[in-house]
């Protein structure tokens, strides 16, 4: 296990506490912070504070975007292989966690009942969101007439963000990228590539020998430049396979003013918005053919349709979730104690 590289968050803490120099030091800095709650977003590094949060009585809140095990085994079967000693130490740290936790916050009610079957006693339901872009606004003019210059105007424009997480570029990869090569389902397309997963891309390109001029890879961008990708955007595409909790991704896409493409996977806490105008859900083996057989011709009819879906997507705004989140009570005695 310790030479898997599904493994590094496991090793990471390890490696803190095998280094006594290392272990004093994280035990120094959080007896100086003295802090009211502990709020972990993922189970590795809870074996480092979990010391701490017994010796003093700190309120505990497991703020997971997934069942990490699960996902993690999900994962690699998606990659045709097992490793169940990672995935059942995944499991006993998430456990661990969950058992101290006050408050445990999930993303989607599929994760808060895989919670709630761990051991969970206190859930609560607290999706993802987006902030909806800000219309005539004009910071992104400059960023708007760069890209402009590099795509074809006759051709319709898809737009991809997403971290350096391997479920991100297996997805784009096997349902878009292949596709767009020559003589592919997407070949007529051009796709605006943003954040770290075109560093899996890049490798990927340069392991295959050969370019693909209609796919723009912008690396991480700005404000300006990411607000520009999406303005230009016929289509926001969620390729995603594999994955659980919610999406920021999708989230965005709804708030957006292109047409939505995604997998089902990509609307997990977000079905009942597969029927707003402009959104279609697609089935992984026919991703590249439903994206294909999209009219994209009018522009106008796609802003008209995304403009027509506001109403029904409002709840994917921060604004609506945070809101919804304060008023939940047990969210509400998390932040009283922290206070």
């Amino acid at each position: 296990m310790t030479a898997d590289p599904h493994a590094f968050e496991l090793r990471l803490a390890d490696a803190v506490r095998r280094d006594p120099a290392l272990r004093h030091r994280l035990a120094a800095r959080l007896e100086m912070l003295a802090p009211d709650v502990i709020w972990c977003e993922q189970p590795f590094l809870w074996p480092l504070v979990a010391p701490l949060a017994e010796s003093k009585a700190i309120t505990v809140v497991y703020s997971g975007h997934n069942v990490e095990w699960r996902a993690r085994r999900e994962l690699l079967a998606r990659l045709g292989r097992t490793a169940p000693a990672i995935v059942e130490r995944l499991a006993t740290l998430e456990r661990a966690l969950i058992a101290r936790a006050d408050l445990v916050i999930g993303c989607s009610e599929a994760d808060a009942a895989g919670y709630r079957a761990m051991g969970a006693t206190s859930v609560a339901l607290v999706p993802n969101g987006a902030d909806p872009p800000v219309a005539g606004d004009n910071s992104d003019a400059a960023a708007l007439a760069r890209l402009q210059a590099r795509l074809d105007p006759g051709l319709p424009v898809l737009a991809f963000i997403g971290a350096d997480y391997l479920p991100n570029w297996i997805g784009l990869r096997d349902l878009v990228v292949t596709s767009m090569a020559p003589g592919g389902a997407l070949a007529g397309f051009q796709l605006l590539l943003m954040g770290e997963v075109c560093r899996p891309y890049a490798d990927w390109l340069r392991q295959r020998g050969g370019a693909m001029p209609q796919i723009h890879a912008l690396g991480r961008v700005d404000a300006a430049t990411r607000s520009a990708a999406f303005r230009l955007a016929d289509v926001a595409i969620l390729p995603l396979t594999t994955g659980g909790g919610t999406s920021l991704k999708t989230a965005e896409a709804l708030l957006g003013m292109s047409e939505v493409v995604g997998t089902p996977i990509a609307f997990r806490g977000h079905k009942e918005r597969t029927g707003a105008p402009g959104v279609h859900c697609v089935a992984p083996d026919a991703f590249a053919a439903g994206l294909a057989a999209l009219d994209l011709t009018d522009r106008d009819a796609i802003r008209a349709r995304a403009g027509a879906r506001r109403p029904e997507v409002a709840g994917c705004s921060w604004d609506a979730v945070l809101a919804a989140a304060a008023a939940d009570p047990a969210i509400g005695a998390v932040l009283r104690v922290a206070r």
